[in-house]
C-alpha cells in the first residue's frame, strides 16, 4: 500500500533529505546558469522570462519530491525523486524491497 512504510525505509529517506535537496537546487542553478550565459539570450526581459519559467518549472518539482514530507507520504515522495532523476539507483537500492518494488512498479505504469 501506498502509505505503509517501513520505519528503516523512513529513516533513510530523512537521512538523505538534505543531500538530494542540495543536489536537485544545484541541478535547478547550473541550468540557470546556462540561461544566463546563453547568447541568443540577448534581451534582458527574455533572460528574465526565460529564467521566471524554468524556476517556475522547478518549484513544482521541489514541492512535488520536498513538500508535505511526512511518513505517509514517503512513499510518494521517494518516486518523484527517483521520476526527476534526483535519486540514484544506487541511492534507491538502500530502501527495502517493498519500496523498491512500489517505485519500479510507477515506473513501469509510466512507461505504458
Amino acid at each position: 500500500m501506498i502509505d505503509e512504510i517501513k520505519e528503516s525505509d523512513w529513516k533513510y529517506l530523512k537521512k538523505l533529505k538534505p543531500m538530494l535537496l542540495e543536489r536537485a537546487c544545484a541541478s535547478i542553478n547550473k541550468e540557470a546558469e546556462s540561461i544566463l550565459k546563453n547568447e541568443e539570450n540577448r534581451d534582458q526581459l527574455q533572460v528574465y522570462r526565460a529564467l521566471y519559467r524554468h524556476y517556475q518549472l522547478q518549484d513544482d518539482m521541489i514541492a512535488e519530491c520536498f513538500d508535505d514530507y511526512r511518513r505517509s507520504k514517503a512513499k510518494l515522495r521517494i518516486l518523484s525523486l527517483y521520476r526527476f532523476g534526483i535519486m540514484s539507483d544506487a541511492e534507491l537500492e538502500g530502501f527495502s524491497d517493498d519500496t523498491k518494488d512500489f517505485v519500479r512498479d510507477m515506473m513501469e505504469l509510466d512507461r505504458r
